[in-house]
């Protein structure tokens, strides 16, 4: 018999706008964007879901206390920044604060000028612990944008890396989501329990 052990997750999508220069991106923090990010709040606190995520870009260290709360018993991907000129996930898990560095860039993305291309084999190998993280005894990996397309395929295929996998989570502030998309029926078709 097969019990369900499903995670409750809760995604945001934000209505945000970037700046962007040589070196960096950030999130401009207008009214409107701390009233969202508030609102998702709220939302958390009312549904409690095991998962929450906010989208590439949209960390704000000024909410750190609150991200700090909500993630007791949870976890909360609170977006990214810059640090140091290269875009970081943040991600909080019953009240800790991880920060892991994005493996891979698009073109478009400043951070392109500052890191090179890794194989695949080597982002798993040397980077991919970093993404991983429990919850109810399920192992999730949270990806950021281009690490999804590079490296989710090669999740879901490995034996060791989708042992225990409820899913693969990917924050993004690309408005083109098609090779996503594309690359989710993909990872699918290789792992059809994977969420």
């Amino acid at each position: 018999m097969r019990v369900n052990n499903y995670l409750s997750v809760c995604m945001f999508q934000l209505n945000i706008q970037l700046e962007c220069n040589s070196e960096y991106e950030y999130l401009i923090e207008t009214e409107e964007v701390l009233k969202q990010i508030e609102k998702a709040f709220d939302i958390i606190e009312k549904r409690q879901p095991d998962i929450a995520l906010f989208p590439e870009m949209a960390y704000l260290e000024r909410y750190e206390k609150k991200y700090q709360e909500l993630s007791v018993s949870r976890i909360i991907v609170a977006g990214s920044y810059y640090k140091g000129n290269i875009n970081t996930t943040v991600v909080f898990s019953d009240g800790v604060k991880y920060e892991i560095l994005k493996g891979y860039a698009s073109g478009a993305e400043p951070m392109a000028r500052k890191i090179t291309f890794i194989q695949p084999e080597e982002f798993l190998s040397e980077q991919l612990k970093s993404h991983e993280f429990w919850i109810k005894g399920r192992k999730i990996y949270i990806l950021n944008c281009m690490e999804y397309y590079h490296a989710a395929y090669y999740i879901a295929r490995n034996e060791i890396f989708k042992d225990k996998l409820f899913g693969i989570f990917a924050i993004c502030s690309n408005s083109n989501t098609r090779v996503f998309e594309e690359e989710t029926v993909c990872v699918h078709n290789h792992n059809e329990d994977l969420y």
